[in-house]
């Protein structure tokens, strides 16, 4: 949803419709999808299928964790992530405001809150036997 304010003027609406109409990578998906299986970013909406989900990754080293999650989001459409702690998530989070995909994550509780927080998506969280 999109919209202005005072102030906004027809000028406005009409490059808010031409801005919105150039994009060409808007998700496609069918009001079938269940929405608890949705993750999202500002960039991508993904399905995840629950009995297909890949090993997840920790991000133990902050110059291998984006690579890593990139080539997860390149085979499944999202990375998923275990957050062991708190300093877990802060670094994964220094690092999805460059990420083109979106995150799923599981681990412990404190950190997984933390993220959820600060995550400018719809994430989803998998208990570890997921």
């Amino acid at each position: 949803i999109l919209g202005g304010c005072c102030g906004t003027n027809a000028d406005t609406i009409v490059a808010i419709r031409k801005a919105v109409d150039a994009v060409s990578d808007i998700a496609d998906i069918s009001p079938a999808e269940n929405s608890q299986d949705l993750l999202c970013n500002a960039r991508r909406i993904t399905a995840i299928d629950r009995n297909d989900l890949p090993e997840a990754i920790t991000p133990e080293d902050e110059d291998d964790f984006p690579d890593e999650a990139a080539d997860m989001a390149e085979e499944y459409g999202f990375a998923l992530v275990h957050l062991r702690h708190e300093r877990d998530a802060l670094l994964v989070l220094d690092a999805v405001p460059f990420f083109s995909f979106p995150i799923a994550v599981t681990g412990d509780e404190k950190a997984i809150s933390l993220f959820r927080r600060r995550y400018t998506g719809k994430t989803i969280i998998l208990s570890e036997n997921a």
